[in-house]
């Protein structure tokens, strides 16, 4: 979102798999004036095992994801595969 003199992006991580799963968020801005900066928002992760870890909070995470879908954005999707070794 934005334009040439100050812009910024987010990015939306849904993880699935065997251990548990995984949603989280992060963005990066660009200030022509100030350069750029990565940051992280939002994590929280549930375990197959019980545990869970959070950092932010979980509503907050869904209302970003629906402004952002509301926009413009790209969805990549990708599988990684297990690697077992003998």
């Amino acid at each position: 979102m934005g334009g040439e003199e100050f812009n910024e992006s987010y990015s939306y991580l849904i993880r699935l798999n065997q251990q548990g799963a995984e949603i989280a968020s992060s963005g990066s801005q660009y200030d022509a004036a100030a350069g750029s900066n990565s940051f992280s928002l939002e994590s929280l992760k549930w375990y197959a095992d019980g545990h869970a870890e959070q950092e932010g909070n979980r509503d907050t995470w869904l209302e970003r994801l629906a402004y952002a879908l509301a926009r413009d954005y790209t969805v990549n999707v990708t599988e990684a595969h297990a690697h077992e070794t003998a």
